[in-house]
C-alpha cells in the first residue's frame, strides 16, 4: 500500500470507533501519530484488537541521543497529552544537581530537556525505575503499558498486572492514546508458568 493509513484500513485489526477517530486526527495530531504507531505495533504482534490501559510507565525518557529528544519535542509541538496516568523512568542525570555533580552540559542539557518534554506531555514527576513502589502501582489483572524491564517482570509476576516490555517511544504512544496491542502477556493464553 502507498500509505500507512491504507495498510491499516485493509488490516484485520479491529478498531473501536474512538480508536478510528484518533487515527482520523479527531483527537489531535499527536494522538493520530501515536495511534498509527500503536496500531502498527498491534499488526506486527498479530493482535486482533487494542486494549484499554489504565496507566503507562515511560522508559524512553532516558537520554540516549538527539533522536529521542526530537521525538518527544515533536509530540509536545503536536499538542500531545497523555490519556492515562503516566510515570517516568529514571533520567540520565539528576535534574536538579547535574551541574554541581560535574556532568558535562553535552549530556546534562539534553537530558534535562527530555525529562521536561515528557512532563510537558502530562507525565507525573516520578523519575523512578521502580513504579511498582509508587501508590499508583497496578493491581491484579490491570492492563498497563510499562517500558522498564525490571518493572515489567515485577508487574506481571508479583502484582499480577498485565504488560509487555514496551519499547522506547511505543510506551509514550500507548500513554497518549490509552491503548496497547492485545497480545503477549496481556492475554490469558500467554500467562502460563513455564
Amino acid at each position: 500500500f502507498s500509505t500507512a493509513d491504507e495498510r491499516l484500513a485493509a488490516s484485520a485489526l479491529q478498531l473501536e470507533p474512538e480508536e478510528r477517530a484518533m487515527l482520523a486526527g479527531e483527537r489531535g495530531r499527536a494522538a493520530r501519530v501515536a495511534m498509527r504507531v500503536v496500531a502498527r505495533a498491534a499488526e506486527v504482534c498479530d493482535a486482533e484488537k487494542l486494549l484499554r490501559i489504565s496507566q503507562a510507565h515511560i522508559d524512553g525518557c532516558t537520554y540516549i541521543g538527539p533522536g529521542g529528544l526530537r521525538f518527544a519535542r515533536e509530540l509536545v509541538a503536536l499538542g500531545g497529552r497523555v490519556a492515562v496516568p503516566t510515570t517516568l523512568n529514571s533520567n540520565s542525570v539528576d535534574r536538579r544537581r547535574w551541574r554541581a555533580m560535574g556532568v558535562p552540559a553535552s549530556l546534562g542539557e539534553p537530558s534535562e530537556a527530555l525529562g521536561q518534554a515528557y512532563l510537558d506531555l502530562g507525565a507525573s514527576l516520578s523519575f523512578t525505575c521502580s513504579p511498582y513502589l509508587l501508590p499508583s502501582a497496578p493491581g491484579l489483572g490491570e492492563h498497563v503499558a510499562w517500558g522498564e524491564s525490571n518493572a515489567v517482570v515485577f508487574a506481571n509476576s508479583v502484582l499480577g498486572a498485565r504488560t509487555l516490555k514496551y519499547a522506547d517511544y511505543l510506551d509514550i504512544c500507548a500513554a497518549l492514546v490509552g491503548r496497547a496491542p492485545a497480545a503477549g502477556a496481556h492475554l490469558d493464553e500467554h500467562r502460563h508458568a513455564t
